[in-house]
């Protein structure tokens, strides 16, 4: 009962598109996400400041094996130029083939990115073969800010590529509906 709720609060928000996954904790989402999103020679591109390079203990690189290639920017977002740093070296096979490009919504540093940008950053990404992941720890937050509904900064300008949303920092710890009690009937005697 409470994955097929949970299936349709994200069928809801996110389009009919949308098919869930639950994990423990943020840093497992991330590294699953991009687990799955990734061949094992694959790269991920992310902002220096991102909370997949800085904060998850290394546990992309340890535990799924993943290379990350960070891009210094001022604020924690990526820029379509910024992402040229690391977007090269596709046929090299000395080094690890970017794959995908990760956004974190909103920043480490409280930046928030437009539809218009996760959009510009997409077609890039996709026009280069490579995959969006959006780490929307604070998802709700940045649609907030914005004043737009969560799929605009999701499916629908990313094609729905992947995205790990913060299910306790975006109100996920909300009562869910209560279910029907268990009955039990004890034998009579």
């Amino acid at each position: 009962m409470y994955t097929r709720h949970l299936a349709q609060v994200f069928r809801d928000h996110f389009g009919d598109h949308v098919r869930p996954y639950a994990a423990l904790n943020g840093t497992g989402a991330n590294v699953l996400a991009l687990q799955a999103a990734t061949d094992r020679w694959g790269a991920v591109i992310c902002a220096e400041s991102a909370h997949v390079h800085g904060d998850e203990g290394g546990a992309p690189e340890k535990v799924a094996g993943i290379k990350l290639l960070p891009v210094p920017t001022g604020d924690g977002k990526l820029r379509v130029d910024d992402l040229l740093r690391q977007a090269w070296g596709f046929d090299d096979p000395h080094r690890a083939r970017p794959q995908v490009v990760t956004l974190a919504q909103a920043t480490e540093t409280g930046a928030v990115y437009t539809p218009e940008e996760i959009a510009a950053i997409t077609e890039f990404a996709h026009g280069q073969g490579m995959r969006v992941h959006l780490d929307g720890a604070r998802l709700a937050n940045a649609a907030a800010h914005l004043g737009v509904p969560l799929r605009a900064l999701t499916s629908d300008v990313t094609g729905g590529d992947v995205v790990s949303f913060g299910g306790t920092k975006n109100g996920g710890c909300a009562t869910p509906p209560t279910p029907t009690p268990w009955r039990h009937s004890s034998p009579k005697g």
